[in-house]
């Protein structure tokens, strides 16, 4: 059946599809541009046949590269189950979620657990304040992104045992160590503690003692390090970083402020598998930062591959092949704009960055335009972002996609 051409109208007006009108090949054409089929079919520059034989090829390419991406994400779905299935299956899987029970996730509070709000076969929602106090708002959370469960009988267990208080912002809870129970004493023993209670004060090791040994035991153990614009992202925001840049197994991850290894540290959480090399321009941090690659032997294994020395704006050698780039460089005197756009030089055609700048005037010309050309994310962040490293400067986390060739 033939499309009448208001029938051709109406699917144009939803189609939204556009062409280019050459004179040479539309002679009906009074000016050479572009304009939309709808436009085309409604001035007489086109007819209904001509509509369909622009619009059936280009839907054609359309669904032919939306297929691919469908079978690109079917196989990736198939690998990642694999994957998981090898290594015992998720926490979902081992303890089942449930409507009243609890989760852990990187939208919980910090060192507790979310309470699950409702949930579907693949993912449940909780409540989230993006940290920073704000009204709570619903976020669902997939299975694979869970480092915890708890049932509802769990939960109510805690609360029965007075172990479980409830986060100020009612979003969740924190768990109280569970007692550990104490030995009976035996009648020895309690003769024992009474003599010694008897003895007095002056037959115990001098209190003053014990305190020069705490002092001495905290001078070896304790490192200060104070670095100039080191402004560290707290774990909260480092894992929405992590979640914008989309990590995928094995790729290369370059992160050029490395400074504490927050960031370094939620990638790894995230993508196990991920190649992260980390970039750091003080010398005792990057000192702290090789240690996590060569542990000592009764250490935990370290998560960095590589830690080079030196600013960033001025090593060689880091190539333009990374797949993605997170980091929160320098603020002052426009040191941001500076990294972020040398690190866009960095990234390989279909790579993305992720970073954290100042929401200041300069960065709002610089770095603004450039975030909305690539159809990227510009979002700006409460001003107590960085309070609890001593400083109120807005924020602003942005993340873009480099082009394809």
């Amino acid at each position: 059946m033939e499309l009448t051409e208001g029938q051709a109208r109406t699917i144009a007006n939803y189609d939204h599809v556009t062409v280019y009108y050459k004179k040479d090949q539309y002679p009906a054409s009074t000016y050479e541009g572009a304009n939309s089929i709808y436009g085309g079919l409604t001035s007489g520059l086109i007819d209904v046949a001509q509509a369909a034989a622009i619009c059936i090829p280009h839907h054609e390419r359309v669904i032919n590269n939306a297929s691919r991406w469908v079978r690109h994400y079917e196989n990736r779905i198939a690998y990642e189950r694999a994957m998981i299935g090898e290594n015992g299956g998720t926490v979902a899987d081992k303890t089942k979620p449930e409507k009243g029970g609890a989760c852990r996730c990187w939208a919980s509070p910090r060192g507790g657990w979310s309470y699950i709000q409702k949930l579907n076969k693949v993912s449940v929602t909780v409540l989230d304040t993006y940290g920073n106090g704000g009204a709570p708002f619903p976020r669902t959370m997939p299975f694979d992104k869970l480092t915890g469960v708890m049932t509802a009988a769990e939960v109510q267990a805690s609360r029965d045992a007075s172990r479980l208080i409830e986060s100020a912002d009612g979003i969740g809870f924190y768990l109280m160590p569970t007692p550990t129970p104490t030995e009976p004493v035996t009648e020895a023993e309690a003769e024992a503690t009474t003599e010694e209670q008897s003895r007095g004060a002056d037959d115990r090791p001098a209190i003053g003692q014990q305190i020069d040994a705490m002092r001495e035991t905290l001078k070896s153990g304790v490192r200060v390090i104070s670095a100039p614009q080191l402004f560290p992202t707290s774990p909260h925001l480092a894992a929405r970083m992590v979640e914008l840049a989309q990590i995928e197994p094995g790729q290369r991850v370059l992160e050029p402020s490395a400074g504490t290894g927050v960031l370094c540290k939620a990638i790894a959480a995230a993508q196990p598998t991920a190649r992260v090399f980390a970039v750091e321009i003080d010398t005792q941090l990057c000192e702290l930062l090789s240690q996590a690659i060569n542990p000592p032997e009764d250490a935990a294994e370290g998560i960095y591959k590589n830690v080079l020395e030196g600013d960033f704006l001025e090593v060689g050698g880091l190539g333009n092949e990374w797949d993605r780039i997170v980091m929160n460089p320098p603020f002052a005197d426009g040191a941001d704009i500076k990294h972020i756009t040398y690190a866009l030089r960095h990234l390989k055609p279909g790579g993305r960055l992720v970073a954290l700048c100042a929401n200041g005037p300069r960065q709002n010309e610089k770095l603004r335009p450039i975030v909305e050309a690539h159809g990227g994310i510009w979002q700006e962040l409460p001003a107590d972002t960085f309070i609890s490293s001593g400083t109120s400067a807005r924020s602003v986390l942005l993340s873009l996609t480099a082009a394809e060739i």
